[in-house]
């Protein structure tokens, strides 16, 4: 298991409703999984701890069963990294991503959580 691979699943561990926006933790599923609408929160949580804009990951966008989904692009080979990909039925359409910046340089108040608890 690499650094990357081991990073995504203490990110994974974090999740839950309790990182969700509120509009999102009042839709939110019974018995849905705890990357379920956490999708934005775990790729910024990733990419900040690899580096930001050195991590060679590129924060990507796609609509995906009807909800925006976020997840990070490895720039040198192309593959999605998602961290929260098991909350979908069905895979991602990753080819039509598109890349994205966060909402902020600085990682929000939801990632600074999820960092400082892994």
């Amino acid at each position: 298991m690499n650094d990357r691979t081991r990073l995504v699943a203490a990110v994974r561990a974090q999740l839950g409703p309790q990182h969700l926006r509120p509009d999102f933790r009042r839709a939110r599923p019974a018995g849905a999984p705890a990357s379920w609408g956490c999708c934005y929160v775990a790729a910024e949580a990733v990419w900040h701890a690899l580096g930001g804009p050195a991590s060679g990951l590129r924060p990507t966008f796609v609509r995906h069963e009807g909800a925006p989904h976020w997840y990070l692009v490895d720039l040198a080979t192309g593959a999605a990294v998602d961290p929260t990909a098991d909350q979908f039925s069905a895979p991602p359409d990753y080819a039509r991503g598109v890349g994205k910046g966060f909402l902020t340089s600085a990682p929000s108040r939801r990632a600074r959580a999820i960092l400082a608890a892994i």
